[in-house]
């Protein structure tokens, strides 16, 4: 059974350890709307299948606890796209509460 992330900077890591980090460095250096779009059945789709899909993620859970728009796999998978993008251009300390206020407004 592989290990459920919960939080952004698990997931972060656990995606580091999956994927050779050249081509992440490679991804990360395009815009930041593209390289999620274009990760969508790539990473965003192992995302999914290790994590968005069933039950058992505390990072998913969180996420579709907050709001209803995290429901949907392809919304768990873009967002947690978009922290690690964010992550390799330099943001270390992003939680995922920001990643939703930036997307959604307030997280209150």
């Amino acid at each position: 059974m592989t290990a459920k992330p919960c939080s952004l900077a698990e997931a972060i890591a656990m995606i580091r350890e999956e994927f050779p980090e050249a081509d992440l460095l490679t991804w990360a250096a395009k815009p930041e709307l593209g390289a999620v779009i274009e990760a969508h059945f790539g990473i965003g789709m192992w995302i999914r299948n290790q994590w968005a899909y069933g039950e058992g993620c505390p990072l998913v859970f969180k996420l579709r606890k907050h709001s209803f728009a995290f429901y949907h796999e392809d919304e768990i998978s873009s967002i947690i796209l978009e922290g690690l993008w964010r992550f390799l251009n330099g943001e270390k300390d992003l939680t995922i509460e920001q990643l939703i206020s930036d997307r959604y407004g307030k997280t209150e």
